[in-house]
């Protein structure tokens, strides 16, 4: 039994299943260096396209997270998310995305996410985000529902 964090001799080796853990996972974790996101945002007029390419995952959330932060700083209020690209997705970046969809949509804003497919629609399925999210099948479906044709 532990008394204020001190431990006596009932307790040895408590931790040891756990540094186990730890150390197995090491590799783990250096296999999930940050790999940069490929992503490009531009402009249509007043809607905002951000192109995912590639893998979105917890190796480079972050990188989208901020610039989703920067979209909401500017007071962006239409957004098209093109996902063609995205090969694979993970939660951390379905994170991501849920978050640029309710910072949008709390000012009032609409945020359309086209050309999902393959994994990326799967994840997005199984979670049931194609039911709460504006998903269209084309870039020019999705500019159109923005109001951008």
């Amino acid at each position: 039994m532990k008394t204020h964090g001190r431990r006596n001799e009932d307790d040895a080796g408590e931790n040891e299943p756990l540094l186990r853990i730890v150390i197995l996972c090491a590799p783990i974790v250096s296999a999930l260096d940050h790999q940069k996101a490929d992503f490009d945002h531009t402009k249509r007029g007043d809607i905002s396209l951000l192109t995912v390419r590639g893998v979105l995952d917890i190796t480079n959330a972050v990188d989208i997270k901020s610039e989703v932060i920067a979209i909401e700083e500017a007071g962006v209020r239409k957004v098209l998310v093109d996902l063609g690209a995205l090969r694979q997705i993970d939660s951390s970046g379905v994170g991501v995305l849920i978050s640029l969809f309710k910072r949008v949509r709390y000012v009032g804003g609409q945020v359309c996410f086209v050309g999902v497919s393959g994994q990326p629609r799967e994840v997005l399925k199984i979670l049931r985000m194609d039911r709460a999210l504006d998903i269209c099948a084309t870039l020019d479906e999705g500019l159109a529902k923005l109001g951008g044709l």
